[in-house]
């Protein structure tokens, strides 16, 4: 594990995860000097989800603790003062304390760097199971392009499985945060699997539930 100390944004109602690349508009004068000062420096800042998305000025405790440092990949002024932000995850990190709070926020922070898991028979059973109930969850959702899991069939890490696989889910942020949180690739799997479940068999309810009413 590293220690870093880096420009920090926090997030309403968004939770990145490595291997993963999106977009999101930013507003608040803090969060564009946050970004200003990573452009300067290496592109890397660290991304955390606020807990109340209503907060204007979080503080330290306001925020989850376990975020993602990630890659600015580009940065592009809209009208108004907001900027759009392209970012890639790199790693999971845990928040230390802030090291200041104005113009921007800084943090020192730990990073969990991702290590090369041995596939155990375990392991390897894990991430079959999640693709299968992934492929029956995206034939349950008409807004994830079929073809998605031809993205994720092929992979044989199971931590980048489990991230890649959470980018496409349409989840409770509790959810989300829950996952990111799982530094174990086993734990991750474990709990995607979980969600997984849960979210099929609330998707074929809900088909239940519009079949019957258009019956009537």
């Amino acid at each position: 594990m590293t220690e870093v100390k880096l420009p920090l944004i926090p997030l309403r109602g968004l939770t990145i995860f490595p291997h993963m690349v999106l977009h999101f508009d930013v507003g608040r004068q803090k969060s564009i000097a946050a970004l200003e000062e990573a452009m300067v420096n290496d592109q890397t800042i660290i991304l955390v989800t606020q807990k109340d998305l209503k907060i204007e000025d979080p503080n330290f405790d306001d925020i989850y603790k376990i975020g993602t440092i990630s890659k600015i990949k580009q940065i592009l002024k809209l009208p108004g003062d907001n900027i759009r932000v392209l970012v890639e995850g790199i790693n999971r990190a845990e928040v230390l304390e802030f090291t200041q709070t104005e113009p921007y926020f800084e943090a020192k922070a730990i990073v969990f760097e991702e290590k090369k898991v041995n596939l155990s028979v375990e392991i390897e059973a894990l991430m079959r199971q999640v693709i299968e109930e992934f492929e029956e969850y995206i034939s349950l959702n008409p807004t994830i392009p079929e073809d998605v899991i031809e993205t994720v069939i092929d992979l044989d890490d199971p931590s980048k499985l489990s991230d890649v696989i959470t980018s496409y889910l349409i989840i409770k942020q509790e959810n989300r945060q829950e996952l990111l949180e799982a530094i174990e690739p086993k734990e991750r799997l474990t709990k995607l699997l979980e969600i997984l479940a849960r979210e099929i068999e609330i998707l074929k309810i809900e088909r239940k539930i519009s079949a019957k009413v258009k019956k009537k």
